[in-house]
């Protein structure tokens, strides 16, 4: 899922915006919108309370209240960190998107070809960090871990613990154990316990009735998974 959130004065320039990046996205990914009509209400969200997330920021340069520029120094002072995309018809402050990490800067009006370049670059470059990565909110913000690095993951009712080898520490997130389960299992994750998700490369055997990790530290196995935890380590020769 895509989420974008696109910042334009101009309700007809902005739904513009977003049905052509619907067409270019509709047979890539699924795609949510939030949209506001000035960079002033972006900060009030935050000024509540709020958290501000999205992937992609489309914004607009020229606001009547609260310009695209300013408003991109506030969400990275807030530790925003989407992608920002600036649309304007300004020319002259392609430079200052620099100063806020700007992902790219389109001069209106938007040649969809150079709209779609961007998009298949933003979206090659979010699935290679996705496959050596495990995507993860803490703390209002998105974080990426090491995929190698995740030993096991361990639920307690909403929350997960990730037990990482290195750096040796634990990191707390919220997160349902099946959507975890779902992500994870093409990298080599497998179910042994509803509170425990181990990663089959940091497993030194199993005796039956728990899994040994790499470290001597043992995870339990349930009797729901342990047919399917059986077959998973018989099919590994390397175990």
């Amino acid at each position: 899922m895509l989420k974008i959130i696109i910042c334009e004065d101009n309700i007809n320039d902005c739904e513009e915006l977003k049905q052509t990046l619907s067409h270019l996205l509709f047979d890539r990914e699924e795609v949510t919108f939030e949209c506001y009509e000035d960079g002033s209400e972006l900060v009030e969200v935050m000024e509540r309370g709020g958290h501000i997330w999205a992937d992609l920021i489309f914004m607009d340069i020229t606001m009547p209240r609260l310009d695209g520029m300013k408003t991109a120094h506030i969400l990275r002072r807030n530790d925003v960190d989407s992608a920002i995309i600036f649309i304007t018809a300004r020319k002259d402050m392609v430079f200052q998107g620099y100063e806020v990490q700007a992902y790219a800067y389109l001069i209106k009006p938007v040649a969809v070809e150079k709209l779609e370049e961007i998009l298949r670059s933003y979206l090659e470059k979010r699935r290679k960090v996705q496959g050596q990565f495990f995507l993860i909110k803490r703390q209002k913000r998105k974080e990426f871990i090491l995929l190698n690095a995740i030993k096991y993951l361990m639920s307690d009712k909403r929350k997960i613990k990730a037990v990482v080898e290195y750096p040796c520490e634990s990191i707390e997130f919220y997160m349902k154990m099946q959507e975890a389960e779902e992500v994870l299992k093409s990298a080599g994750f497998f179910r042994c316990h509803q509170s425990y998700l181990v990663n089959m490369h940091h497993v030194l055997y199993w005796d039956g009735n728990s899994i040994v990790m790499k470290g001597n530290e043992k995870i339990p196995v349930s009797r729901k998974y342990r047919e399917e935890v059986n077959q998973k380590i018989e099919s590994c020769s390397n175990l």
